[in-house]
This record gives structure tokens, C-alpha cells and sequence, in this order.
């Protein structure tokens, strides 16, 4: 279940959750936003399951719009 209780649509398609994310993250570079520099961008999903929802939905180019960039599988606070 997600943080409102819902059914999580794995395994269905792409989550409803990635979809909206992907929306949120186009407005946003859409509507000028841009990061620092001094904002850590690096993408490190944990999986390369999680990268194929992200391609899917859409939210993989939304957010390269906000120079956001996929840098391997893992957690980066840990890795650096």
C-alpha cells in the first residue's frame, strides 16, 4: 500500500505514484525551475527494475530536464 492507503499497481504497468512524479518534475522544468549547484543530482535507483518504471512513466526524461542523471544502482549517501 502507498502513503494513502492505496493498492500499489506493481506488476500492473507503471505505478500511478510514477506518473505522478513524472507530472510534477515536467511542471517544474516547465515552469523555469532549475537545481544549484551546490545539489547533490545524481540518480542511484536500486535497481534497474526501478529504472524501467521510471523509463516507462516518463519520469527518467523529466528529470534530466532538471539535470538530474543516472549514476548507478546503489545508495549514493553510503557510496558517496
Amino acid at each position: 500500500m502507498n502513503s494513502l492507503g492505496q493498492l500499489s499497481e506493481f506488476g500492473r504497468g507503471v505505478p500511478q505514484d510514477y506518473r505522478t512524479a513524472r507530472d510534477w518534475y515536467k511542471k517544474a522544468a516547465e515552469r523555469g525551475l532549475e537545481t544549484k549547484p551546490w545539489v547533490k543530482t545524481s540518480l542511484a535507483p536500486g535497481s534497474k527494475v526501478v529504472t524501467d518504471y521510471l523509463v516507462q512513466a516518463g519520469v527518467m526524461r523529466a528529470l534530466e530536464q532538471l539535470r538530474f542523471y543516472l549514476v548507478g544502482y546503489g545508495c549514493t549517501t553510503c557510496i558517496g
